[in-house]
């Protein structure tokens, strides 16, 4: 068990005594010494309240360390928590991302040229199968805002 620090200095340097006094009738004296600054505090209740209040001290802090211990527990959960759940949401925007992109691949893959009398599939690089499609589209397109413009 702990020491009961002294009042006086807060030494744990400490020393509690009962003695029967053969001048007083045998009833038990009790003395509170402390070897660091001379305190003494004579008396059973005084002592013992000396004690008890020390005691309740030690609960006490006891009972906070305890409270800051599950706060931190419950805090770090949280955090654990947290963090799991961003690295759903990043995986799962990981997922669509390769979803969109396969999806836009397959699209890609199955188009078919821009320009419209054209049957041939268009390359991975451009909406049209050839440089040729694309000049003609170029020269219909600078056609159509001449006759517009005229």
């Amino acid at each position: 068990m702990e020491t009961t620090p002294c009042p006086k200095c807060g030494s744990r340097s400490t020393h509690v005594s009962t003695s029967r006094s053969p001048y007083m009738g045998g009833e038990p004296d009790m003395i509170f010494h402390c070897r660091t600054c001379g305190t003494r505090i004579y008396g059973p209740e005084k002592v013992k309240g000396l004690v008890a209040a020390h005691a309740a001290a030690v609960q006490a802090a006891a009972e906070r360390e305890q409270k800051r211990l599950e706060e931190e527990r419950r805090w770090l959960r949280e955090k654990e928590e947290q963090e799991l759940a961003e690295k759903k949401a990043k995986a799962e925007a990981k997922k669509k991302a390769a979803r969109a992109a396969a999806v836009q691949a397959e699209i890609l893959a199955a188009a078919k040229c821009a320009w419209p009398s054209c049957p041939n599939d268009h390359t991975m690089t451009s909406k049209y199968c050839s440089r040729v499609c694309s000049n003609k589209n170029a020269h219909a397109r600078a056609k159509s805002k001449k006759a517009v413009a005229v």
